[in-house]
């Protein structure tokens, strides 16, 4: 008997439990940094980003430069060629 009016006791005291948040995925840690670039407060920005890059590697998400650019190569090649003109 004892031991459920402590229990309660022991629930009246510490009231409703609240759920943690969940945690940030990457695009909004980029749109918090990006904010407090704005801000000027470059440590918030650059912890923000980093926290996004590890983020990403972890997921297995990459960002290279060499898969979004990939067309350019071919535009590159062709820029200094003249139509008509013979290789």
């Amino acid at each position: 008997m004892k031991k459920v009016i402590l229990a309660a006791l022991l629930a009246a005291c510490v009231g409703p439990l609240q759920a943690a948040d969940p945690p940030k995925n990457a695009f909004a840690l980029m749109k918090e940094a990006r904010a407090a670039y704005d801000r000027g407060d470059l440590t918030a920005f650059l912890r923000g980003y980093e926290a996004a890059a590890r983020q990403r590697s972890a997921s297995g998400i990459s960002r290279s430069r060499s898969s979004r650019r990939r067309g350019d190569a071919s535009r590159a090649s062709s820029r200094g060629r003249k139509s008509g003109a013979d290789p």
